[in-house]
């Protein structure tokens, strides 16, 4: 399995973090032009479920799949993974538009070997800082980020049904159990649950904003060590950027 990868991003270079795109290519096109991002130079990571629900979801895919520019990446989400395992449940959550583009079984599954390029984990190193980027969470019996990251190789499927559909960091937030950061990180970014404001738990940052659902894309940077939220609505109009700060200092 593509479980891991590392990504080292220039400190000259920005870097944003998105998640469930669901398809919808050119909203985030527009998004990204209004926040003069460089291709090429600056980088975007995706928490996952690239495709289903959309109207571009091929395009969605395979403009993480196939850049050569160094600036796109994603990790898998449980919407990438119904695609990849041609799960029964495909269809039901959003994927019957696979069976129009794809109306045979050997090219839906051909594109789902493609998303098999897609690491269940991505570990982003930038300014000396260092994120952790998974679909839906961090278990909670997994405290430290590196025991994830090196999950043995016969445990990875049975814990990848849990990182990539796991809700209950976002569900029960305010208790102190699910209040625990995640060791080994500065802060881990999730999709998946969505959210009506950007959630930040200890140091995990929950940023659905509902966008498969006619609400809110919402692309985060952190900038002077407060994390930035840029918020866009699913028929491209800007609405008010949130600034969620944490830590409350201003260290580099």
């Amino acid at each position: 399995m593509n479980w891991h990868k590392e990504l080292y991003v220039d400190d000259d270079a920005r870097l944003l973090f998105c998640t469930d795109l669901h398809g919808h290519i050119m909203a985030l096109e527009y998004a990204l032009k209004h926040l003069n991002f460089r291709v090429g130079k600056d980088v975007l990571v995706c928490a996952g479920d690239l495709i289903d629900r959309g109207p571009h979801n091929e395009l969605t895919a395979l403009k993480f799949i196939n850049d050569k520019t160094g600036s796109f990446h994603s990790v898998r989400g449980n919407h990438d993974q119904f695609a990849i395992d041609h799960d029964e449940m495909w269809i039901p959550n959003g994927g019957g538009w696979a069976w129009k583009v794809f109306p045979t079984y050997a090219e839906r599954k051909e594109f789902g070997e493609k998303l098999k390029a897609l690491p269940a984990l991505i570990t982003v190193y930038h300014k000396g800082k260092c994120f952790g980027v998974v679909h839906a969470s961090v278990p909670q019996e997994i405290e430290d980020w590196d025991v994830l990251v090196n999950m043995p190789e016969i445990g990875q499927a049975r814990k990848l049904r849990q990182i990539i559909w796991d809700r209950e960091y976002v569900q029960y937030h305010q208790s102190p159990f699910y209040q625990k950061p995640v060791i080994g990180v500065d802060y881990t970014i999730h999709g998946h649950t969505p959210v009506r404001v950007p959630l930040l738990v200890a140091n995990r940052l929950h940023i659905d904003g509902g966008f498969a659902y006619n609400k809110n894309l919402f692309i985060a940077e952190m900038i002077v060590g407060k994390w930035y939220i840029h918020s866009f609505s699913n028929n491209g109009v800007d609405t008010p950027e949130y600034d969620l700060v944490y830590p409350q200092t201003t260290e580099e």
